[in-house]
Parts: C-alpha cells; sequence; structure tokens
C-alpha cells in the first residue's frame, strides 16, 4: 500500500531497514512525478549502488536515472550532511536547509522533498546527542509552516536504541509506522491537540509504543509516577490542551502503559 504523503515532517519508524523499500521509492519518485526538488540523504548507499542493486522495475529505474542527471534528485552521505569532524551542530544543519529550501524555490519547484535516514547518529561523538536530536527535530517543524516542504526522518531500531527514537517520535507531528504487514500514518497527539476524535490518536499511539517495547510515555518530573487507568486517557487530553509539552516534546508527567 502506497500512501499519499502530504507537504509535513513524519517520522519514519521501522524495525528493520527491509520494510523501508515498500514506501521508499513511491515516495522519492512521487515527488519527481510532481516536480518537486528531491533528496535522500543515506550512508548506506551511492547513487550507483541505489540504481544497481536495489529490486527497482526498469520504470523506477529509468525515473530515477533521469532525476540523478538531471538534478531533480540529490543523494548525499548522511554523515556529510549532518555532521563536520563527527559532530552535528544544529545550527549548521538548519542553514543547509534553508539553503536548499530557497535553492529550490528560486529553481521554480513545486516542493522540496526528502528522505533523511538517521542512522548517522550513531557515529556522532556529540555527548548529549539524544537531545541535540530532539531540538533539532523540533526545531525543523517551523519549516511546514510554508507548505513547501515534506520530509520522511527514517529511523530504524537496527541503528539507533529505543530511547533515541522515542524521544524523535515525539518530536514530529506526524508518524509514519511500518511494519511486515502495513503502513500508516497518525498524529501525535502530543503536538496535535485538535481535530475530531484526539482520542483515537492518543490510543494508538500508546498501541504503537508498547509494540516498541517502551512501557513508558515520558518523564521528567521524578516525584511524580501515575499509574495508567483508562480514566487517564481523558486527564491527559485536557493536560496536552491546558498545557502543552515542553520545547523537547517532553512533558512533566509520567504514563506507566506497561500494564495495557
Amino acid at each position: 500500500m502506497n500512501l499519499c504523503f502530504e507537504k509535513k515532517h513524519y517520522c519514519t519508524h521501522l524495525k528493520s531497514w527491509n520494510l523501508l523499500e515498500s514506501c521508499l521509492w513511491p515516495y522519492l519518485i512521487d515527488g519527481l512525478h510532481k516536480n518537486e526538488k528531491v533528496h535522500y540523504y543515506t550512508d548506506r548507499f551511492t547513487p550507483k549502488e541505489i540504481l544497481q542493486f536495489w529490486p527497482l522495475s526498469s520504470e523506477q529505474k529509468n525515473i530515477l536515472e533521469v532525476a540523478l542527471a538531471n538534478g531533480n534528485l540529490e543523494i548525499y552521505s548522511g554523515e556529510q550532511v549532518y555532521m563536520t569532524d563527527g559532530q552535528f551542530n544544529i545550527d549548521d544543519r538548519l542553514n543547509f536547509a534553508k539553503i536548499a529550501i530557497a535553492k529550490a524555490q528560486a529553481e521554480g519547484f513545486s516542493g522540496f522533498r526528502i528522505a533523511t535516514e538517521m542512522e548517522w547518529i550513531k557515529k556522532a561523538t556529540n555527548a548529549n546527542i539524544i537531545d541535540l536530536v530532539s531540538d533539532y527535530e523540533m526545531r525543523c517543524n517551523d519549516f511546514f509552516d510554508s507548505n513547501f516542504i515534506t520530509c520522511l526522518c527514517i529511523y530504524c531500531d537496527e541503528s539507533l536504541t529505543p530511547d533515541l527514537c522515542f524521544r524523535a517520535l515525539h518530536a514530529h507531528p506526524q508518524v509514519h509506522a511500518l511494519n511486515q504487514t502495513t503502513q500508516e500514518i497518525f498524529n501525535n497527539p502530543f503536538m496535535n491537540k485538535s481535530g475530531p476524535d484526539p482520542l483515537h490518536d492518543l490510543r494508538h499511539w500508546i498501541r504503537y509504543l508498547k509494540s516498541m517495547g517502551l512501557n513508558w510515555i515520558a518523564h521528567v518530573d521524578s516525584g511524580t509516577k501515575t499509574k495508567f487507568k483508562s480514566d487517564v486517557y481523558q486527564n491527559l487530553a485536557k493536560y496536552i490542551e491546558g498545557n502543552g509539552f515542553s520545547q523537547k516534546g517532553i512533558p512533566d508527567i509520567f504514563l506507566n502503559i506497561s500494564a495495557l
């Protein structure tokens, strides 16, 4: 099943890299069909390796070959884009993004589409890399007010730790989840506080966290631990609407979901 991606900021989470193929090429090619500038950041493949070794149809291969030749599709090393001398610097990365966006707009593209595999994180030498990545993803959300950008930030359990993937989920307005049989998109209930049924996203969010093997939603206040009960849904929804969440996407509440 291929999903229609809007111009939004998605956290794509998968258990293993082999699940990505089902959406990655349709996602990139859809952007090319829509006259969008497309960037793909990966340390796993070079452009030549992608065309040679990935199981693309002849039509897909031809589309990507043409786009690589004319510059509509550009493939970069994630390490090259995100790090300098082993260090991740948020301001440097945001400046790179601003320049790329402005260039795509000046060249008359209808949008800017990005797929970025985040396994470069495991190479970063920053002591506080989890905090930096969470802050970075939150700051990236400002770019999406222009309705020009679509981005899949791809976090894979084979490369990254569950706590880092968890923090990344909190920092994205949309979650794009893949498993062995399906893929789906649902809202981050900590950012999307409105809608016809906000509790639906909250329930879905909790089920998904459980599928990741996580037994908690968030914690910063060590003096407060709230056991999860059915009536907490309503209380948490009120909390979200009334108080919001911190810059890092972490609330001052602890919810234990291990019993669900």
